[in-house]
């Protein structure tokens, strides 16, 4: 793969849904990309993120 058709995949898949997120969420200002199960890319607030995270690893104890 060169770098223009990486370039369109990280447009794609990363920058417009970064773009879409602030657009619904203009207050928001740490984001996070995250992987899910099913290979899609989705973008959180990181703060909720790094929230959830704690918590499962306080569950996981």
């Amino acid at each position: 793969m060169g770098a223009r058709p990486l370039r369109r995949t990280i447009q794609d898949h990363i920058e417009d849904a970064i773009t879409d997120y602030y657009l619904e969420n203009p207050s928001e200002k740490d984001l996070k990309a995250v992987m899910t199960s099913n290979g899609k890319i989705q973008i959180k607030s990181a703060k909720k993120t790094e929230k959830t995270e704690e918590i499962a690893s306080e569950i996981e104890e």
